[in-house]
């Protein structure tokens, strides 16, 4: 049996990179796509890298044509891609709503849409999108990531529908992970957040990336948020 095959979109962040890192141990060739990266970065062994921006349809689609060329079949597509501008509702811009909505909603449709074929191939697989819990609690700030990251889901339950039996989608909603931003020494609110927090402790990058492997080797979860997040939105 030929090698298993995970695209990941978004795998050169930190949540990403953990996300690779367990997608090779587990066996898979993974291609990690993400925007041509301004410094030089770390290559992986066992990953094929696709410099991309896939907020831009024209190169989604050319991105999965050169896949689609290469390696014929896709196991499970990631989608880690989304970024946010924080602002109030009067500081937010028509460029910082586009901006938000672009990279977190517009590119989880078309890459949803453009990669199922691929994935639809060969008994099928699996989508992953990611979330956020501000996709299903509100927060003061960031109403345009809110909104985004609520579509996800919604956009999650309606991939679930159409593409299957062949292709299971579901997605996973973070909460705050220990990323080098969230650190005691870099994220000035840290004692606040952890007092937040039900379980008192930040989810690690690793756990989120099991939470993958989990929604990936299920048999009957589909159209399903799974929460990562230590008990915020309780």
């Amino acid at each position: 049996m030929s090698q298993k095959l995970a695209v990941v979109v978004g795998g050169t962040g930190e949540i990403g990179r953990g996300v690779l890192d367990i997608m090779v141990r587990e066996g898979y060739f993974t291609i990690c796509v993400s925007r041509p990266p301004k410094i030089s970065i770390e290559r992986k062994a066992n990953v094929e890298y696709y410099f991309r921006d896939m907020t831009k349809l024209e190169q989604i689609e050319e991105c999965f044509s050169a896949i689609a060329n290469k390696h014929k079949k896709v196991d499970v597509l990631i989608n880690l891609i989304g970024e946010n501008k924080i602002g109030t509702l009067c500081e937010i811009t028509e460029e910082i709503w586009d901006a938000v909505i672009d990279s977190n909603l517009k590119s989880i449709f078309f890459i949803c849409r453009t990669g199922a074929e691929l994935v639809k191939k060969d008994g099928g697989g699996s989508i992953i999108n990611f979330t956020s819990t501000a996709g299903i609690r509100a927060l003061p700030q960031s109403p345009h990531y809110i909104a985004a990251k609520a579509g996800v889901i919604a956009l999650t339950k309606y991939y679930a529908q159409i593409l299957a039996p062949e292709v299971k989608v579901n997605c996973i909603a973070p909460g705050f992970v220990l990323t080098n931003s969230h650190t005691p020494e870099n994220y000035l609110n840290y004692n606040n957040a952890i007092n937040h927090l039900p379980l008192k402790q930040m989810s690690s990058i690793e756990e989120v990336a099991e939470a993958v492997l989990f929604l990936i080797n299920s048999k009957t979860i589909t159209g399903h948020t799974l929460v990562v997040d230590g008990g915020l939105i309780l």
